[in-house]
Parts: structure tokens; C-alpha cells; sequence
């Protein structure tokens, strides 16, 4: 199997450029954000408003921790998976928060994934709406960079270009990819 992380801060198109990525290649696994995925589940099935999951971050990140690794088990042998931020993310994310104990586990996690190759996405355009401030945002980038290259995952820098561009430039990666 081939495993594949889109990472960056928040507002680097990677959610854009996994579902445009979709469409375009069918055959690759697709996994969505574990952060989108809690707040969907907690919100329409427990009724939790977003505001009470983001205030509780050992509950949300402990929870994302969870959700990347339904989605690790269920890559198939032979497939080519390709995830919106890895397990490694809510390293930085829970180091930010003080929840070390979380960090620790991620940790753990994150050598297991044993990912291929990550892709590091350069901000998009304008920042938008974020819970984050574009200076926190920048922290996160940095964060992430750093992590990755001490993890020894070879990463590779999506520049700022048109969707159709991020597209191709993911593309020819998924090609090269080494074949876990």
C-alpha cells in the first residue's frame, strides 16, 4: 500500500485538493480531515455544537487521534491511500494545546502509519474565516514542516497554484510514489 499525507496550516487547500484529486483519479482512497470527520459525527449524531467540541481540545484531539486510525485499518493492501493531514498533525496541534499525553500517543501513531510521502501545502490566496489567526496559522505550518522532516518522511512543497495545477502536480506524486 501507498500512503500519502496532504499537510499544511489551515487555509492551504488541502481538503480543496484531496476532493478535486478524487474526481480526477477514482482509484485512490480518499480520507478526509479527522477534525471534519469528529465534528460531523459529534454534531449530527451526539448533538454537540462545534463551539463545545473545540472547547474541550484532550475530547477533540484524543478523538481525531481515533478517527485517523479507523482510517489507517481500513487501507486495503493493495491500494493507494491518500489522507487530508496524518496522524503526525495531531501531534503539533495537541502540543499547541498542552496535551502532552495526547502528543505522546500520536507519536506512537505516527511511526506506525509509516507514510510514503507527505505533501506540504503552501497558504492559498486570501485567509479566510479560520478558528485560527493567519499568525497561529503560520505557527501550525511551521510546526508541521518541522515535524515531518524530523520524522524523516520524504516531503514535498505544493505551491500556491491554480487547483488544476495542484491536481497534476499531485498526480505525477501518486505516480512516483515507492509502493509500501
Amino acid at each position: 500500500m501507498t500512503k500519502i499525507v496532504l499537510t499544511g496550516g489551515p487555509h492551504t487547500g488541502k481538503t480543496s485538493l484531496l476532493e478535486a484529486y478524487a474526481r480526477f483519479d477514482p482509484t485512490v482512497v480518499a480520507f478526509p480531515e479527522p477534525a471534519s470527520v469528529v465534528l460531523a459525527e459529534h454534531h449530527g449524531e451526539k448533538g454537540y455544537s462545534v463551539d463545545e467540541l473545540i472547547a474541550n481540545p484532550e475530547q477533540f484531539c484524543g478523538a481525531c487521534l481515533e478517527v485517523a486510525h479507523r482510517q489507517h485499518q481500513s487501507v486495503a493492501d493493495d491500494s493507494i491511500a491518500v489522507f487530508d493531514r496524518g496522524v503526525a498533525d495531531t501531534i503539533v496541534y495537541a502540543q499547541m494545546a498542552g496535551l502532552d499525553g495526547i502528543a505522546d500517543r500520536a507519536a506512537q501513531s505516527a511511526k506506525i502509519a509509516a507514510y510514503d510521502t507527505v505533501i506540504l501545502c503552501e497558504f492559498v490566496g486570501t485567509y479566510g474565516e479560520r478558528f485560527e489567526t493567519i499568525e497561529q496559522a503560520m505557527e501550525i505550518h511551521q510546526r508541521l514542516a518541522q515535524l515531518y522532516k524530523e520524522l524523516g518522511i520524504r516531503t514535498i512543497t505544493m505551491p500556491d497554484v491554480a487547483i488544476s495545477e495542484r491536481v497534476g502536480i499531485l498526480h505525477q506524486i501518486v505516480k512516483q510514489a515507492p509502493k509500501g
